[in-house]
């Protein structure tokens, strides 16, 4: 499923493998501050720069997800590849419920570049 903000990767039998969010609704810093917040997330550490060489890392339920930037949006994906857990599911409805609708009405980011 994709709409102007979010993008859902399903594999055959319909089981989530990463979804995207648009880089025109939250950045990078933006995304991981709101997950810190939620119960049961922890990050692996506090660098959340996108200059890192490395993914944003992050368990929820036990399962280790990452965040990246493979184009412009934001992709949450289970850290190892390939995977679909149960957990991403959850992890798509928390956001849904809690930020999804809230950057909807605020409209696209506004990001000036210098």
């Amino acid at each position: 499923m994709r709409t102007r903000m979010l993008s859902e990767f399903r594999d055959a039998g319909g089981a989530l493998g990463a979804f995207e969010l648009s880089h025109e609704y939250t950045s990078l810093g933006a995304l991981v501050t709101a997950l810190a917040h939620f119960p049961g997330i922890r990050f692996e550490d506090a660098q959340s720069s996108l200059w890192a060489g490395h993914p944003s890392r992050f368990t929820f339920q036990n399962r280790l997800y990452e965040i990246s930037i493979p184009f412009m949006d934001l992709r949450i994906a289970p850290a190892e590849p390939g995977a679909a857990y149960p957990e991403t599911e959850a992890l798509l409805r928390l956001m849904t419920d809690n930020l999804i609708t809230r950057w909807q009405h605020r409209g696209p980011a506004r990001v000036f570049r210098t």
